[in-house]
């Protein structure tokens, strides 16, 4: 047995965070995963997913709950918020490619006072409030934020109407805000004029190393999507504990968000990949920061999905392992492609069965994450 106890994921504090990769467009659907922040080094508080592709004047925006629980490489199980804290936007985009089983293009963070100044490029919308929205400060103090009724929003005021939660409110109760913010603002961008002005030079208020074609390409293809009302599939697929009081997380529907992927996704899966793609198990062996995240990114793109990560009994591995839980070619062949996106590993066949993954790579010191053969792989991969 390789692992007999788990040891504590890697404490925040001693992370290294990877910068953020260039993104190569793809021709039939490009993406990009938006994060709204609140501190750089603190938890998301927000995640949209931006899908613009692959049909004509197709595209769908994607809100996908920060209370979701899955795995984060190199950190293990956890709310998809803490990604960021973890790794910053990098890492929230690995997060939710694992989540879906998907290839998405680039990721943008964005802080709360940056999210306004951005929505201020629409000009303000005219927009229709349900109810009235209060909040309470630490002494339990109520204050009305928003009054029922149509009103106008400057920039400011729609970012922080996206972003309200209201006391004890679930947070996909509070999505739907999110939702009509992005509808105000594309109908805004209906005017060519407002779009140029949102985002003619690549909306420098969101951090990201995409350029600005790119950027560009999103939001413009985005609006042609909504006014030709093509939008759908708002929100990723959760169970129902997502409707529970604040602060309980939110498991994913598998099969819902398979089917999703399926309807919305699928120019964005690469080959052999999707949720039905190898899953992989990665184990630290070493105590090195980030090495869940360099594995990620070796095996990104060649049909392999990471849905578990943690710590390795010890950090005292010497020589990668590749473990398989079963002699079957299919398995064999899987883990001889990990070897070689790897470039190090010996495999090895478990006698243990094994129904959560197909395959464990327990990193061991001679993976040298960033080295010459990894430069070379992000070569031919076009990142």
């Amino acid at each position: 047995m390789l692992r007999p106890h788990a040891e504590p994921p890697l404490p925040a504090d001693r992370v290294a965070r990877e910068p953020v990769r260039p993104v190569a467009a793809r021709d039939e659907q490009d993406t990009l995963v938006l994060v709204r922040h609140a501190a750089e080094d603190g938890p998301a508080t927000s995640v949209t997913v931006l899908a613009a592709g692959p049909g004509a004047g197709e595209a769908f925006v994607l809100f996908v709950p920060v209370g979701t629980l899955l795995d984060i490489p190199g950190f293990g199980v956890d709310r998809l918020a803490q990604a960021f804290s973890y790794g910053g936007a990098p890492l929230v985009e690995a997060s939710v490619e694992n989540l879906l089983g998907v290839d998405l293009d680039a990721a943008a963070a964005v802080s709360d006072a940056a999210l306004g100044a951005f929505l201020q490029r629409s000009g303000g919308v005219e927009m229709d409030v349900p109810e009235r929205l209060v909040a309470r400060d630490g002494a339990g103090a109520a204050e009305v934020r928003f009054e029922p009724g149509r009103q106008f929003l400057d920039g400011r005021r729609l970012a922080e109407y996206w972003g309200f939660r209201g006391e004890g409110e679930p947070e996909l109760a509070a999505l739907p805000r999110q939702q009509q913010v992005w509808e105000s603002v594309l109908t805004a961008a209906g005017d060519r004029e407002v779009l140029r002005a949102m985002v003619a030079d690549g909306a420098p208020q969101l951090d990201t190393t995409a350029g600005p074609p790119f950027v560009r390409r999103v939001f413009r293809l985005g609006r042609a999507a909504w006014a030709a009302q093509l939008f759908g599939d708002r929100c990723c697929p959760c169970s129902r504990s997502a409707t529970r009081p604040a602060g309980r997380p939110t498991r994913p529907d598998r099969p819902e968000v398979a089917a999703l992927v399926a309807r919305r996704l699928q120019a964005s899966v690469p080959s052999g990949g999707g949720p039905e793609a190898v899953r992989v198990e990665v184990l630290n062996g070493v105590g090195t920061p980030g090495i869940g995240q360099a594995v990620d990114r070796r095996l990104e793109g060649a049909g392999f999905r990471i849905v578990a990560s943690d710590n390795a009994r010890s950090f005292d591995f010497v020589d990668t392992r590749i473990v398989v839980y079963d002699s079957d070619d299919r398995w064999m062949a899987a883990a001889q492609r990990v070897r070689e996106r790897l470039g190090v590993g010996s495999i090895q066949l478990s006698r243990q069965p094994q129904s959560v993954v197909d395959i464990t790579i327990v990193v061991g010191a001679d993976f040298r994450p960033g080295d010459a053969a990894e430069e070379q792989l992000g070569q031919e991969q076009g990142t």
